[in-house]
């Protein structure tokens, strides 16, 4: 593809999807040093866009890394561009929220981009995803389970992030680069497959390629008729909210009359999609679908990691929760305070000990020494959390556990853990630990109960 050609196409691109505003602020332009980001680079300032660069130096490469910052640097005054470079702690970070590597660098590069978009007055920040990063998320979406939006890969804009080369394939960049002469750095760790996306990468996609030869340019295709799909749906799935007086995160009351009047084959799909933006996971969806079918199952409560709904005869009664996702709550037994709509707790039990008291899962009996103890938080999982789960030796992942429950994304973000003096102790509606285990007959206990 010749120069002039491919700019072209990144400029159609560009304004059939309204990317950007004509003149006035700058463009923040994520810049790694790779082919994607320097071609991203190029492109814009040669359609007359100020940029602004961002280059994160994330020191996990050792001398590669700073070789990339060097490049960036001399790229950036080849360019005339302002470039602004950032040094990141992955491993603070992580040890902070009990991340991933990869997870803990996503988060750091994208709260300074938005940082850095705002500290400049960026009318966008653009990245270098183009139509095979595409192809790769499609794969990626579909192998762990996803619906139309997960097939329907990244959007041309979300929010404030902009893609002006998703019309553009990999192979069409570097000839780009090529015929300007322009060099790019690699980064060795995209031709290892330690990581599921260099595995679609680097192994899926050739093997599907050679198999079947034109098959990513069909898939890509394939990506842009789900998208204008799922745009489609997500149009009409709006009118529908606004019909049934549901907006997204604020406290609302569906009408249960109106939203069975809703014909579907799949409730609890309709029901997951309607409310997602309150944190239903599609297991509390199936379950919300099951009661509004059901003339005896009215009055029940549904809570999720930001809103508590309470299904009735008439309404599905949508409040905020006092409590977020990310909150960590210090827990005091004896006055419950910040914690009253998760826990009910017996302090002081009049009957001895007896199994049939609580069941593991949604109660549990505790040892009265757990009151004793400094540090007795509710919080949400992190990635690693083990615990020594009741009637088993040794320890478990929790994320293990999720597994075996077939708990999905947001049902695990949404749990709540039980943490002792750094013990996970118990994972409310699912295990307890052996932790604090309580004999038969013994009244030197406490009783603890989720909320309903």
């Amino acid at each position: 593809m010749q120069g002039q050609e491919f700019i072209s196409r990144v400029d159609g691109y560009i304004w059939s999807n309204a990317l950007f505003v004509s003149g006035g602020r700058p463009v923040l332009v994520t810049l790694s040093g790779g082919a994607d980001s320097v071609a991203l680079l190029r492109v814009l300032v040669a359609l007359g866009y100020e940029c602004i660069a961002a280059h994160c130096n994330f020191h996990l490469r050792g001398e590669e890394s700073d070789r990339d910052e060097r490049f960036a640097v001399s790229l950036c005054r080849l360019l005339g561009v302002r470039l602004v470079v950032k040094h990141m702690d992955v491993e603070a970070r992580q040890r902070e929220r009990g991340i991933s590597v990869e997870m803990a660098c996503r988060e750091l590069r994208y709260e300074w981009f938005a940082a850095m978009a705002s500290e400049f007055g960026c009318q966008a920040i653009a990245v270098a995803h183009h139509a095979d990063d595409n192809v790769e998320t499609f794969f990626l979406n579909a192998l762990r389970g996803t619906g139309i939006a997960g097939l329907a890969g990244m959007k041309p804009r979300n929010g404030n992030i902009v893609r002006p080369l998703l019309g553009v394939t990999r192979s069409e960049i570097e000839e780009y680069l090529n015929e300007l002469g322009q060099p790019y750095v690699v980064d060795s760790t995209n031709l290892e497959n330690d990581y599921k996306r260099n595995r679609v990468r680097n192994v899926i996609v050739p093997v599907i390629e050679r198999e079947f030869p034109g098959a990513r340019k069909t898939l890509q295709s394939t990506v842009e008729h789900t998208r204008e799909c799922a745009d489609l749906y997500r149009d009409l799935l709006g009118d529908l909210k606004s019909r049934l007086g549901i907006a997204d995160g604020a406290e609302c009351r569906v009408g249960v009359k109106e939203l069975l009047a809703v014909k579907t084959s799949n409730m609890a799909l309709l029901v997951h999609d309607l409310l997602d933006s309150y944190g239903v996971s599609h297991e509390q969806s199936e379950y919300i679908a099951e009661i509004l079918s059901s003339k005896s199952m009215k009055g029940q409560k549904i809570h999720t990691s930001s809103h508590t709904l309470s299904i009735r005869e008439q309404y599905v009664i949508i409040e905020k929760n006092s409590i977020g996702i990310n909150d960590q709550i210090q827990v005091d037994f004896s006055a419950l305070h910040g914690v009253k709509e998760i826990l009910e707790v017996n302090t002081a039990p009049t009957k001895p000990f007896a199994p049939k008291m609580c069941d593991g899962k949604g109660s549990v009996a505790l040892h009265k020494d757990v009151i004793k103890c400094e540090n007795v938080v509710l919080r949400h999982w992190r990635e690693g959390d083990r615990m020594r789960p009741f009637g088993m030796r040794g320890t478990r992942l929790v994320s293990d556990m999720f597994s075996d429950a077939k708990y999905g994304p947001v049902a695990r973000r949404a749990a709540w853990l039980l943490d002792v003096d750094g013990e996970i102790v118990w994972v409310l509606g699912l295990r307890s630990g052996n932790s604090f285990k309580v004999d038969v007959g013994s009244t030197d206990y406490i009783l603890v109960n989720t909320k309903k």
